[in-house]
Parts: structure tokens; C-alpha cells; sequence
């Protein structure tokens, strides 16, 4: 991805970056008892300009993408959809159990927190524009450090 030095392309814990994508596998919303393949992606000029747009594709939807202002957004939105078709398959077939009552962390389905991708985004920003990200990255060190102890 491309660094962008704007409000809202980093908090205390990721960097976004233009052009980035990651490729996760995850349960479909079509065949719900079947996995599915998920692209992710984060790109400026998007709907929510001049903060990040969030972008999930589902292999067996690519015509339905799922666009939120966050990777959080995105995956609640792809939890909505699965528990949509699970009680839709409810209607007709009450074997089935209701969907599961999940809680989902967007930003680590997008692949954000995998330690190859966290040094590649870190390495992107030498000069520490996005000043909020090493704050938090700095308090989690601390954190750590005074655990270890």
C-alpha cells in the first residue's frame, strides 16, 4: 500500500494504507455451511473521502461488495449478511441452528495485525507521520515491557 498522511488513515493500534489488500477465508454467505475466499482492501478516494474506504469481495458475491468506514464495518456487515441467509434457510428447515451471536475484529480479518504485514506498514512510515500509531504502538511496548518484569 500507499502511506497517506491524512486524519483517519492510522489510530493507535494499525496503519491503513491506499491500495492495500489481503485475502482472508471465511464462512459464505451463499453456502453457509462451505467456506469462501474474502478480499479485503483499503483505498483512498472512496466513499468515505478523505478517510479510508474499507472494502470486502466475497468469491461467491464479487457483485455485492461490502463497503464500511472501517475494516470493523465491513465485517459486521459480512456477519449480517451470513446470519441473513442462515435464518433465511431457518424459514425452511428448522433443524438448522440460529446463526451465531459473534463479535468480529475487522482490522485483524483484513490481516492488519500479521507481524510480516505490521513491519511492511511500519517501514512505510520512517519519518512516524501517523504520530498517533507509534503513540499507541509505544504504550503497548510499555505495556509489555512492565508485564515481563
Amino acid at each position: 500500500g500507499e502511506l497517506v498522511k491524512r486524519d483517519k488513515w492510522c489510530n493507535k493500534g494499525y496503519i491503513f494504507t491506499h491500495g492495500y489488500q489481503a485475502t482472508t477465508v471465511f464462512r459464505s454467505s451463499v453456502s453457509t455451511d462451505q467456506l469462501c475466499i474474502h478480499e479485503c482492501s483499503i483505498y483512498d478516494n472512496g466513499k468515505f473521502y478523505p478517510e479510508p474506504t474499507f472494502k470486502i469481495i466475497a468469491a461467491d458475491r464479487p457483485e455485492e461488495p461490502l463497503i464500511g468506514k472501517s475494516a470493523t464495518a465491513c465485517w459486521k456487515a459480512a456477519l449480517d449478511r451470513i446470519s441473513a441467509e442462515i435464518e433465511r434457510q431457518r424459514q425452511h428447515d428448522k433443524s438448522i441452528p440460529p446463526p451465531p451471536r459473534t463479535a468480529i475484529a475487522g482490522p485483524e480479518y483484513f490481516g492488519l495485525n500479521i507481524p510480516d504485514i505490521v513491519d511492511k506498514l511500519e517501514a512505510l512510515d520512517s519519518e512516524h507521520a501517523c504520530s498517533l500509531y507509534w503513540l499507541g504502538k509505544s504504550e503497548r511496548e510499555n505495556l509489555i515491557s512492565g508485564l515481563v518484569q
